[in-house]
């Protein structure tokens, strides 16, 4: 996808995407010069824009070029987090769309505020046609009108939203890929896809090397399935940092597609359960992102993945697991995978790379889905500066953590006759007994956050399309603390 800054609003030869930054206080009298433009009809437009209503104009209409159109008035006061998400949404992501997206220019002053309009036109452009025979890619161009805003002085707001879309739109795509292509191994071609960035480099230890290394949590999952297990190691060192400033850890759920093993789920939404790596495309969208951003924050990703399938060699209940910790796990659940790999992935970035904070993300329980819905992904944590910071990155990029509990209290329900710890405690505060779960494989590391978000992999309605959750809200944390 292409995005050109032009100075002048007009219609490229093929669809794309306008953005015309519109001042709502100056809506009427510019109806006409700003149809007249667009090639619509003024007398339409003013009266949409007067109500502050989107006005769309379909094929076979006035339009000169006979494309479709949309100009989108913005109500004042929206914070860039609802830019985003209002202007990705009217988009619609269709291509086969030409859509002028008409945005309130008092708020234009503000650079968040016009990044976030432009990351969210960005995004419009993306399309779920990929796997369509008749899909194709449609390019986007963005016109700033005359008056809003300078060319140089949009330029490094467009490179940033520019930079934001294309790490979110990797793991959009990642997300709604089909589980038949979304392997560990094509997860893994993703990951040196985004290694061919300045900065960055990756390491895939195969199903060899993980025996070696002793991660039976991920070898156990994986044991089920006739795709073998990866562990990707991506590591963002940007030029001029001091090298030995501790990296900021981030560990991702890969889990390409979880039918719940030996344990296993019922058909209702099965076919969702190829959004179990939503948290691995998280991080690797943040590492992305970051090194796009030229961010100078050290670094590293760690995605343990595999799919978690039953047949006569999966792992069952009542198995116990050595784990490359060495601490043991009693298997209570084989649906309760997610955090089994997550302990090896937290243990290797603890002894690996000794970060200065650790964060993993996953969709692990629906235990948060139930407490917080698909407002907020869960959020536990040992450290209240990674918490607070988590938090406000939440707010300002949209992506909306909530602080839950980690008292001891909760750890007992995790407590085996056999093993060190058993990988499921019940439905009771579940989301909270899987974060102390997690918690025995950090060893004394102080500065720990989870994020268990599966009520904010997907859309809610329609088709359920990925949404891309945690990149901004990783590369917020991660540009604050820069």
């Amino acid at each position: 996808m292409t995005a050109d800054l032009l100075a002048t609003p007009t219609w490229p030869a093929e669809p794309g995407l306008i953005l015309v930054p519109v001042s709502a206080s100056r809506n009427a009298p510019m109806a006409t010069h700003l149809a007249a433009a667009l090639g619509l009809r003024g007398e339409r437009l003013a009266d949409a824009l007067a109500a502050g209503k989107p006005f769309s104009l379909h094929p076979g209409q006035s339009a000169p070029d006979g494309q479709p159109r949309l100009v989108l008035p913005l109500a004042e006061g929206l914070s860039p987090a609802e830019t985003v998400n209002r202007v990705r949404s009217a988009g619609g992501g269709r291509s086969d769309a030409m859509r002028w997206l008409g945005l309130d220019g008092t708020g234009l002053t503000d650079p968040d505020y016009l990044a976030a309009a432009l990351e969210g036109v960005l995004l419009a452009g993306a399309t779920r046609e990929t796997w369509r025979s008749d899909g194709d890619a449609r390019g986007c161009r963005l016109v700033a009108y005359p008056g809003a805003i300078g060319a140089s002085d949009a330029r490094p707001l467009l490179d940033r939203a520019a930079a934001l879309a294309a790490a979110r739109r990797r793991a959009m795509a990642m997300v709604d890929a089909p589980p038949n292509v979304k392997t560990p191994a094509w997860l893994a071609e993703q990951a040196r896809e985004i290694a061919a960035l300045p900065g960055v480099s990756v390491r895939i230890f195969d199903r060899t090397a993980l025996e070696e290394m002793g991660m039976g949590g991920l070898l156990a999952v994986s044991r089920g399935s006739a795709l073998p297990p990866v562990l990707i190691e991506l590591v963002y060192r940007p030029d001029g940092v001091d090298p030995s400033r501790r990296p900021v850890g981030l560990v991702g759920k890969g889990i390409t597609f979880d039918s719940g093993g030996i344990s296993l789920k019922n058909s209702d939404n099965l076919h969702l359960l190829k959004s179990d790596m939503a948290g691995a495309a998280a991080v690797l969208g943040a590492v992305e992102a970051a090194a796009r951003l030229a961010l100078p924050v050290p670094l590293v990703a760690v995605v343990p993945a595999c799919e978690n399938q039953p047949d006569g060699n999966a792992y069952r209940p009542g198995d116990i697991i050595s784990t490359f910790s060495g601490l043991t796990v009693e298997v209570i659940d084989t649906d309760a995978e997610g955090r089994i790999v997550l302990a090896d992935g937290l243990a290797w970035l603890r002894r690996e790379h000794d970060p200065a904070v650790m964060i993993d993300v996953a969709t692990l329980t629906g235990a948060s889905v139930l407490a917080l819905g698909h407002q907020a992904g869960a959020l536990f944590a040992t450290d209240d500066n990674l918490a607070d910071g988590l938090a406000a990155a939440g707010g300002r990029s949209g992506e909306r953590v909530w602080r839950m509990p980690l008292w001891d209290g909760y750890g007992e329900a995790m407590k085996s006759a056999l093993a060190d710890v058993k990988n499921y405690g019940g439905k009771a505060a579940g989301a909270v007994t899987a974060a102390k779960f997690l918690q025995r494989f950090i060893g004394d590391h102080p500065a720990w956050a989870h994020i268990d978000m599966p009520g904010m992999a997907l859309e809610t309605g329609g088709d359920r399309a990925a949404t891309g959750y945690g990149v901004r809200l990783l590369a917020e944390y991660l540009s604050r603390r820069a």
